[in-house]
């Protein structure tokens, strides 16, 4: 029973519970292998996504420094690839803190599709 009550107690200072902590801890680690689970290969892996264009050269950089890092035998490849014209890209809204609570609203009402303009800004 006083296990109980110490999992269950909040502590000051806008802190969670040590169930809640737990919770949340589980629920990053069960996204970090619902992703994972979508890598293909046995010996290397790899993975199809998207990443804005002017990103690019930081992505290879920061895969290369973090291969190294980790003593990798091979080399990380980024690969960019052209999709028809059937396939849309997701909508990437880059916010700052100044205009992200304005965001979160307008999202609740719909993301702009790809090259619209952002409503949240004005």
């Amino acid at each position: 029973e006083e296990e109980g009550r110490a999992l269950l107690e909040v502590p000051g200072g806008g802190k969670n519970s040590k169930l809640c902590e737990w919770h949340l801890f589980l629920r990053k680690a069960k996204a970090v292998f619902a992703t994972l689970n979508l890598f293909e290969g046995s010996t290397t892996l790899r993975a199809d996504c998207w990443y804005p264009a002017n990103e690019e050269e930081a992505i290879r950089t920061l895969l290369m420094r973090q291969s190294h890092a980790h003593g990798c035998s091979s080399s990380p490849m980024l690969l960019s690839s052209t999709f028809g014209s059937d396939v849309c890209p997701p909508t990437y809204l880059r916010s700052s803190d100044l205009v992200s609570p304005f965001q979160q609203l307008v999202d609740t009402y719909g993301v702009p599709r790809y090259k619209e303009i952002n409503p949240a800004v004005f």
